[in-house]
């Protein structure tokens, strides 16, 4: 009898034990990231981006992460998407392994965003393990990571764009300067365009670390009255050569009314193209203006709206 009298007591005492150290268990504490965004080069070797709780850890949080963007793993970078807040600590760092490449990569979103040359990656929290929530408010549960590129940019070539009415003027003209780049697979992508209002010049510069490639420009006729107007497209440039060995070259062509494509957003004619191969430019194209102007059927880029376009491409 007595031993089943200790049996019980002992039992009695254990479910009490564990219903005391259920009731320990504090409130969760509220994880977000220490920083909306980080900007690293890409020769500084690591990035580590911090999380924050609201009070200390009980125990050990484990916190997994979705990690994506236009940087690519193992090639701009490398990590365990993984983090870990001790027991005891309020805060814990991702570790982001930067490599650092010879290629000269972009971003176009990067560039509209912040106007920076490289890559990035959008982190966001994926998995909690342990006795922590996220942060209610989305804004502090996703982290951005900016890899500025460090090769050195130097002006290769610069694009300009002049017209003439027949009167030895610009004439009632404006005209917009775009540059795509040809891509094999997806055809033209945006770059950069030029978009001065009301005079008779455009320009745009390329530097070296651009990729090599097909590039095509588009002549916007935007909007005026003068017909029968003459363009000319002059290359000049400042590392590496043209065709033939030349440093400037010049090219002609006439757009007429038939040309005018003043809708925002509307796709352009790329007529004019030309090949980077390292420092050198070795093809340029005429300027060929379709028979029917800007409705004829030939290669075609969209650009974005006028307030959206930049001047310079390096």
């Amino acid at each position: 009898m007595k031993k089943i009298f200790t049996s019980s007591l002992l039992f009695i005492m254990l479910l009490q034990f564990i219903s005391c150290k259920e009731e320990e268990l504090p409130p969760p504490a509220t994880l977000t990231f220490a920083t909306k965004a980080t900007i690293v080069s890409e020769n500084e070797g690591s990035a580590l981006i911090t999380l924050n709780l609201d009070k200390a850890a009980y125990h050990d949080i484990v916190i997994d992460f979705t990690i994506r963007g236009s940087a690519q793993a193992g090639i701009d970078y490398e990590t365990t998407a993984s983090a870990t807040i001790p027991n005891g600590a309020t805060t814990g760092d991702l570790l982001i392994t930067i490599i650092d490449d010879s290629e000269f990569e972009f971003d176009r979103d990067l560039i509209d965003l912040a106007g920076i040359f490289g890559k990035s990656l959008e982190i966001s929290l994926a998995r909690i393990t342990g006795n922590a929530l996220p942060s209610e408010n989305e804004e502090e549960t996703s982290h951005l990571l900016i890899i500025k590129e460090n090769e050195q940019i130097e002006k290769s070539l610069s694009i300009d764009l002049s017209w003439d009415s027949g009167d030895g003027t610009p004439g009632d003209v404006d005209l917009d300067l775009i540059l795509f780049l040809i891509d094999p697979k997806d055809g033209p992508v945006f770059l950069a365009a030029s978009a001065t209002i009301g005079t008779g010049f455009e320009k745009i510069a390329i530097g070296t670390p651009a990729p090599d490639g097909i590039y095509g420009l588009a002549f916007r006729y935007y909007e005026g009255m003068s017909d029968h107007v003459t363009l000319t497209s002059k290359f000049v440039s400042a590392k590496g050569t043209l065709p033939g060995g030349v440093t400037e070259a010049s090219h002609t062509g006439v757009y007429t009314q038939m040309n005018i494509n003043g809708e925002e957003n509307r796709p352009v004619q790329i007529v004019q193209t030309f090949e980077k191969k390292g420092p050198d430019y070795i093809t340029i194209s005429d300027i060929i203006v379709p028979a029917s102007g800007s409705r004829e059927k030939a290669m075609q880029g969209t650009s974005p709206a006028r307030g959206m376009l930049s001047g310079v491409f390096f």
